[in-house]
């Protein structure tokens, strides 16, 4: 049992477990300051927390049991603040019977002979501690279920985007086939010597993505040879269109990264830019990896109005941005800019190595958790 499990899970054994350990530590603190100066000072703190700390308990389960529920997660407020005061009266009645009785045995005198107002003085005092400890285990419970709902709501949100980056990744292929074998069908019809290459590196290229990277997480150096397989593929397909040219630097061992993560933001760019009529263009990608970290930068230069789809630029880019707050929450840097001159796109984001098969098996053990609690 870790400390998330004893302060998250739902289960019998741990709740039982917070509860003792609450009221362990709550009986302490209680008696301690019961603690006053008197003849008799360690018995009249054990009567105290004998005749008083009931009434803690009466207030605390009946707004876990019934408060909490019936008006606090329905946001029912004022029913709430109504119940408290009717619940306080309650509980002062019963701490002035137990004030009598405590100070009969703790006065040594007839109770007759105690004024009204000291045992009225206990029960208020008392009456304090059991509304505060009612609150304050009400304000936690609050907060715990508002902070579990918070988790369940994220883990169901990425479980919402993973599946629809799935079928994302699943569109990658029928608009990048389509493209490719009309550029194969053109070098065919022309003779062209390229038709042989166009296929084989396409043959290579379909390989890797429907075989290796099924995974959410590869290797960074697998995800590199593909997008070096795109680049090669348009160069050929795009010969004496544009040129586009890939370099890359850093050591690549035991990296994993988002499954076609690059591979799709690239083929998106080239399928948006072969869209347009470009005379010419130079398009430059710039992939280093330094220590745990990738950086990229990738440039194009255009002779159109390119701020004629400034927009489509913007939403498509967008994609990749969300899918990289999903999974990196803010860790990561990723900032483009459309100008009519072209585009200049650069990404910062971290590389885990194999521990972050842990990472994700973890995560999916904190769901398990989330769920049970919620």
């Amino acid at each position: 049992m870790n400390l998330h499990d004893f302060i998250f899970s739902n289960r019998k054994s741990h709740r039982l477990r917070r509860h003792i350990l609450f009221w362990a530590l709550f009986t302490v603190g209680f008696f301690l300051q019961s603690v006053v100066p008197s003849p008799k000072i360690i018995s009249n703190a054990l009567f105290s927390v004998v005749f008083f700390l009931p009434a803690c308990v009466f207030f605390f389960y009946v707004s876990l049991v019934i408060l909490l529920p019936a008006f606090l997660k329905r946001k029912k407020f004022n029913g709430l603040l109504l119940n408290l005061i009717l619940l306080s009266f309650i509980t002062l009645l019963i701490n002035y019977i137990a004030s009598s009785v405590f100070v009969i045995n703790t006065c040594d005198c007839p109770s007759s002979l105690i004024p009204f107002s000291k045992k009225l003085g206990f029960a208020f005092i008392n009456t304090s501690h059991a509304v505060t400890v009612g609150c304050l285990a009400l304000g936690i419970k609050f907060l715990k279920n508002w902070y579990l709902r918070q988790k369940e709501n994220y883990a169901l949100t990425k479980q919402r985007l993973l599946k629809e980056s799935q079928l994302k990744k699943a569109n990658i292929y029928p608009s990048f086939l389509f493209r490719s074998l009309d550029k194969l069908y053109q070098k065919i019809i022309s003779n062209s010597t390229d038709a042989s290459t166009i296929i084989l590196t396409l043959s290579d290229l379909l390989s890797h993505i429907l075989y290796e990277c099924k995974d959410e997480w590869v290797l960074l150096e697998k995800e590199l040879l593909i997008v070096s397989e795109l680049v090669n593929l348009e160069k050929v397909n795009e010969a004496g269109k544009w040129q586009i040219e890939l370099t890359t630097s850093g050591s690549v061992a035991n990296k994993y990264i988002p499954s076609l993560l690059l591979f799709s933001l690239l083929q998106r760019c080239l399928i948006e830019m072969d869209k347009g009529s470009i005379e010419a263009n130079i398009s430059k990608l710039k992939i280093d990896i330094y220590s745990d970290e990738l950086f990229l930068i990738f440039t194009m230069s255009i002779n159109m109005q390119l701020n004629i789809r400034s927009s489509v630029w913007s939403e498509l880019l967008e994609e990749t941005y969300q899918k990289l707050k999903l999974l990196y929450n803010n860790n990561f840097q990723f900032d483009y800019k459309i100008s009519n001159n072209g585009l200049l796109l650069s990404l910062k984001m971290p590389l885990y190595d194999k521990v972050q098969e842990n990472l994700i098996e973890s995560d999916t053990e904190q769901k398990k958790i989330i769920y049970e609690s919620a």
